[in-house]
Order: C-alpha cells, then structure tokens, then sequence
C-alpha cells in the first residue's frame, strides 16, 4: 500500500524541497505570479492591494516610542516612498523648512523626551548638546561642575 504524506505531495520550493502546501497565484492587478504567504492572499504585494481600494487601508504616519523613549515612526514622502523618523526631528525640520545637518541635534528643553511642542524643542551644535547633558548628569550624580 502506498503511503501518502503531505511533504512528499507538497509543491517545489525555490530550493527544490517538497515542502509547499500552497499553489502559486496570479495577481489580479499587475498579473504577477506570486507565492502566497497564506491561503487568503490575493496580491502579491501591498501597492497592488492598496491600488484595489484607492489606497484607503494604507496609513499616512505610524508612531511608537521608541526603546530610548522618543517617539519614532514611518511616514510616506510621496505614493512610493516611506522613511522612519524620530518626530522631534522631523517637526523641526517641516518648521525650518530644511534638512537638519549632520551636526545639529534636536534639544528637549523640558527634558520630556515625549513633548515635542515646538515651544519645547530648540536646535543647538551636537558638542553643546553633548555639554548639556553632561552637566545634567553630573547634577544628579552630585559630581562637582
């Protein structure tokens, strides 16, 4: 009696191992055929998915914090492009109008690193940052400055 498992009748991996379960698929936007990830995918990737419902599921900003505690995100530049951003900066910059440079860093003045009020952020050269917090540091470790 011949016996049947699922590897040996599952479908040809890129590699040649029988270890598939799942048929290719043709998507029905751009007619590229795909290996779904699950039996409900229907497009290979997401710009076909969002240009089926007019981009409408697809979110302008995501936010979190961050495990060093600022607030960081993806936003999208144009309809392709997406960055990641620490919000402090990219507020400064949309407020200046331009680039932040290389050396200049983005100041909580409260020490909030959560408040990015525009009243609370100030750009200073990275050496003064760096002093700053220096000194902030020495305060609280009772160090003599």
């Amino acid at each position: 009696m011949p016996k049947s498992n699922k590897q040996s009748d599952g479908l040809l991996d890129t590699w040649g191992r029988r270890n598939r379960t799942l048929h290719d698929k043709i998507c029905p936007v751009c007619g590229k055929t795909f290996k779904p990830r699950r039996k409900a995918s229907r497009f290979c990737s997401r710009p076909c998915l969002w240009s089926t419902n007019g981009g409408a599921n697809k979110k302008k900003e995501t936010w979190w914090i961050n495990n060093r505690g600022y607030e960081e995100g993806r936003i999208w530049l144009d309809e392709h492009t997406q960055i990641r951003v620490k919000k402090h900066r990219w507020l400064i910059e949309k407020h200046l109008g331009r680039k932040l440079l290389p050396e200049e860093d983005v100041h909580h003045k409260d020490g909030n690193k959560l408040n990015n009020d525009l009243s609370n952020l100030e750009v200073i050269m990275h050496g003064e940052h760096t002093r700053l917090h220096n000194l902030e540091r020495a305060k609280t470790k009772g160090g003599s400055q």
